[in-house]
């Protein structure tokens, strides 16, 4: 391992040992040893550290009372925050940053990035390029793109990356912007949006609400009782475990119910595609199957198809359509 027993890294409080697992990893893959890291040590509580414009690889020692604010370079940089309030900033280059315990704002800005929030209510944003961000602990607030959160260097909104986001434990916010996203709600009651791009969204455990946005997505709301709106394009969409909710609005495609069973239901909004649908008898009529033996829903424009799971038929959604379908 580039990391030694006893180094500036097994010693931290600041970060987790997988985040340490990773700070190694990172070491070796650049032929780097921990002697090649730089401690900066805060000594007010409120400190401005900017970075040499070369590949900087640096250690932010500070207390849980400091307040801290990395500019980062043009360089690949490496920038491990201790266990005060951190905001870091990446600037070009593919850098790889670690908020540490804290309540951190982390933006990766130009390049690929890697960026860990650690433990605390973090904001991360991945910035240009093609980014990996971790929430880890905390109820964190995950960005694929760019927005203005008030980091050095936002740009609001850019032209997204295919960005892969973790949101960790707590209750998250997770955003994925542009380009080909996966975003993953894991442990907590969490909110996902794919937004545009043809987007993979998975709301993992706990009671997710979990959006698609444009383009034609993939949704897995997972363990626990989820409300999953697929949103515009041609969407395919897994309750998983739980009894799950599926939004459906106008102008949303034709989207793909793939395990409805019992406890599920289907959310139809009013007048859906200026259609006079305005309780839920008027669905009835629109129900059918088609060759393959799946209830298909039409919504005049746009449709659901759904595939009927643990022996529900077509016949009991026509006889019991408050059970499994409502209007809002």
């Amino acid at each position: 391992m580039a990391t030694v027993p006893g180094g500036i890294i097994d010693t931290s409080t600041s970060i987790s040992q997988v985040n340490k697992d990773v700070i190694s990893a990172i070491l070796t893959q650049r032929s780097l040893s921990e002697t090649s890291l730089t401690k900066v040590a805060i000594t007010t509580p409120t400190q401005t550290v900017t970075l040499s414009p070369t590949n900087n690889k640096v250690v932010i020692q500070s207390t849980a009372n400091d307040t801290v604010t990395v500019a980062g370079s043009t360089g690949d940089d490496l920038v491990v925050g201790g266990i005060g309030t951190d905001m870091i900033t990446g600037g070009a280059g593919n850098d790889s940053q670690f908020g540490g315990a804290g309540n951190d704002m982390l933006y990766g800005g130009e390049g690929d990035d890697l960026n860990y929030g650690g433990v605390g209510n973090d904001v991360v944003e991945g910035g240009v390029g093609n980014d990996l961000v971790y929430g880890e602990s905390g109820d964190d607030v995950l960005y694929g793109d760019s927005r203005t959160t008030g980091l050095p260097g936002a740009q609001g909104d850019s032209a997204g990356g295919d960005d892969v986001l973790f949101g960790g434990q707590g209750s998250d916010r997770i955003f994925g912007g542009g380009g080909f996203d996966q975003l993953y709600g894991q442990v907590g009651n969490d909110a996902l949006y794919g937004e545009a791009g043809n987007d993979l969204v998975y709301g993992n455990q706990g009671d997710d609400t979990v959006f698609g946005g444009q383009g034609s997505d993939t949704v897995f709301g997972g363990q626990g009782n989820d409300v999953i709106h697929g949103q515009r394009g041609n969407d395919y969409l897994y309750g998983g475990l739980g009894n799950d909710t599926f939004v459906i609005a106008s102008n949303g495609g034709n989207d793909f119910i793939l395990d409805f069973s019992a406890g599920d239901r289907v959310q139809i909004a009013q007048n859906i595609n200026g259609l006079n649908i305005t309780q839920v008898s008027d669905l009835v009529s629109r129900l059918s199957t088609d060759a393959s033996g799946n209830v298909v829903l039409n919504l005049g424009t746009d449709s659901v198809t759904m595939t009927l799971k643990g022996g529900l038929t077509i016949d009991e959604l026509r006889a019991n359509p408050n059970t499994y379908f409502q209007i809002g």
